[in-house]
């Protein structure tokens, strides 16, 4: 198993579920230690675990080939369903997404589908050995001469990964929490202009975030520290400044959904 977090924008990615995407942390996040067999070694976790409800529909994150389709309480446990996608981007490269744990699976092999197109819905085990979620998992591949081959052919060898390479989706998942602020104002929240009272670099459930205390608002206020944007590390900077040197700020955060329910910062003012 592989894991490479340098590859951060493989794909342009659709939301695999309705919107707000949540995060399940700690142990949904990427990169995660899993136990195998009570090993405290493990393994990792080379996807991202979002938060969903029983029912809820999954949508292909880019357009792509069926290569693999399993139906629950027949190829999979009940609750189990299991569907991989094909994005090829080049003659002999590309991407593979899977979605694990579904209740439904309305797509078949060789298939191809669009962003918006309904591939299941989220499902639950029958043992309910976790709560109901959708696994994500997408994968850098690099399969010389797939395209001479059947399609029977091309689909084995992409439904045993080789060559292939986890990448980490999370950021551009982030995303969408991002395009949903910018694109409204009913969730903003406006300090006004206040005296940074607390700085601090923490790690909650193994994320990573810049956090703030004003002295006019009750709550701790975020900024997440997951591949930090340019614009997310200026107002670090900012604010940083601001504290040090005593100047007030006026700062415009948010919940979000994504980090469940953290007041993220999102604009700063001095």
């Amino acid at each position: 198993m592989s894991l490479n977090i340098a590859i951060s924008q493989p794909l342009t990615l659709a939301p695999p579920l309705e919107l707000p995407l949540k995060l399940r942390l700690p142990q949904g996040r990427f990169g995660a230690r899993r136990s195998v067999n009570n090993s405290p070694a493990g393994r990792f976790h080379t996807g991202v675990d979002l938060h969903a409800a029983i029912g809820d529909s999954v949508f292909p994150v880019y357009g792509g080939i069926v290569v693999v389709s399993l139906q629950p309480g027949t190829d999979r446990k009940a609750g189990d369903g299991f569907v991989r996608i094909w994005h090829q981007i080049a003659a002999d490269s590309g991407y593979i997404s899977t979605y694990s744990h579904l209740d439904t699976v309305n797509v078949r092999i060789n298939q191809f589908v669009e962003v918006g197109d309904l591939i299941g819905t989220v499902g639950l085990p029958e043992d309910k050995s976790w709560e109901p979620h959708l696994h994500f998992e997408l994968r850098h591949v690099v399969a010389d001469g797939i395209t001479a081959l059947s399609e029977a052919d091309r689909n084995d060898q992409l439904r045993r990964m080789s060559r292939s390479v986890a990448v980490d989706p999370t950021r551009q998942f982030y995303h969408w929490d991002l395009e949903n602020y910018s694109n409204g104002d009913s969730d903003r929240i406006v300090s006004g202009k206040t005296q940074v009272t607390q700085i601090a670099d923490i790690t909650h459930q193994h994320i990573r975030y810049f956090r703030v205390k004003l002295a006019s608002v009750r709550d701790y206020l975020f900024i997440p520290l997951y591949a930090p944007s340019a614009d997310e590390s200026s107002m670090i900077e900012t604010i940083r400044g601001a504290y040090f040197s005593g100047n007030k700020v006026n700062l415009t955060y948010r919940q979000s959904p994504f980090w469940e329910d953290k007041l993220i910062i999102a604009e700063v003012r001095v």
